[in-house]
């Protein structure tokens, strides 16, 4: 589970159990799961397929997108 956040808004991303999908909650109370199982299947997206990578799912500072760092070093981002 990642939380990150400036100043008031607070988001935390936590990977679920299934291997492709992410609890999104804001400390507003709001709250939703994204399905990325769709995604997978195409471009650099094929990378999150690995259990491993897509638990590592990471919040951007202002908590505008979510990302995983692929085992090049590369950013794979969902705005």
């Amino acid at each position: 589970r990642r939380e990150l956040g400036l100043g008031r808004v607070r988001v935390r991303a936590e990977a679920l159990d299934d291997g492709h999908s992410v609890k999104v909650r804001w400390n507003d109370g709001l709250e939703g799961i994204v399905d990325f199982a769709p995604m997978m299947e195409k471009g650099v997206f094929q990378a999150l397929r690995d259990p491993d990578l897509f638990r590592q799912v990471r919040v951007e500072a202002y908590g505008h997108h979510l990302y995983w760092i692929d085992v090049d070093g590369d950013e794979i981002d969902i705005c």
